[in-house]
């Protein structure tokens, strides 16, 4: 196939490649959520579930390996998902996590988004 500019390309590759964190189905994910580590409020695994599909494996691994982690910086936001967007997806401040990565600005109240904020700044 050639394309505009007389170039020859290739078939669609990326048709039956699943998006980052997307190789469950949304029913396998909620289930899993349900299984997840019991120091997490189910609704966080939940939401976990929704935001980083399959990759809540790795957050329940990071409190598997850490119970510390499990440890609340706001409501509903453990550390170990702010240790993981950090690490894993390269989030550099609150309002990056916050507003782009979550939306969880419009959840939390103004002290929970301090409290995010006061981690984030901790870590520079």
């Amino acid at each position: 196939m050639l394309n505009t500019f007389g170039l020859e390309m290739s078939g669609p590759w990326t048709k039956d490649v699943p998006l980052y964190g997307g190789s469950l189905n949304r029913e396998m994910l909620l289930a899993h959520a349900e299984e997840g580590p019991e120091e997490i409020p189910l609704a966080t695994r939940r939401r976990w579930t929704l935001t980083y599909g399959d990759k809540i494996e790795d957050l329940f691994a990071r409190i598997g390996a850490d119970a510390g982690a499990a440890t609340e910086i706001a409501p509903g936001v453990p550390r170990a998902e702010l240790d993981h967007v950090v690490e894993t997806e390269d989030a550099m401040t609150a309002d990056d996590y916050l507003l782009r990565r979550t939306k969880l600005h419009l959840l939390l109240d103004e002290v929970g988004r301090e409290a995010v904020g006061t981690w984030f700044a901790a870590r520079t």
